[in-house]
């Protein structure tokens, strides 16, 4: 059977001019599982810039297909595509946690 999950991520803005942004995003990988994002937004100060932003995917056997028809096995197909919907920015990270982040992507492609 399918999987079901929320994600539900915060940013709570304490100080004054304080900036933030939270992003949501999932990837139901079939037709069973079902996923469901909250981002949240509070602020304990006037002059706060908050945003979210919010994106829930399905992966699509016509992409799969099409990878296939060009020559790329199954598995890797679904692999560029995992990582094409999840690509992160980790510009200005330090370099430890880009490699977890990297780390954390490569399970999600494997589908672990």
């Amino acid at each position: 059977g399918g999987a079901s999950a929320v994600t539900r991520g915060e940013v709570v803005a304490r100080a004054p001019g304080a900036r933030g942004h939270i992003e949501c995003r999932g990837l139901i990988m079939d037709s069973e599982s079902r996923l469901g994002t909250v981002p949240v937004l509070r602020t304990e100060v006037s002059d706060a810039e908050l945003t979210h932003e919010a994106a829930i995917g399905r992966l699509g056997e016509e992409q799969i297909f099409y990878l296939m028809s060009r020559g790329i096995p199954e598995e890797e197909a679904v692999s560029v595509l995992v990582r094409g919907f999840m690509e992160v920015e980790t510009k200005g990270l330090p370099e430890e946690l880009k490699e977890r982040v990297r780390a954390a992507l490569d399970m999600a492609a494997a589908g672990l």
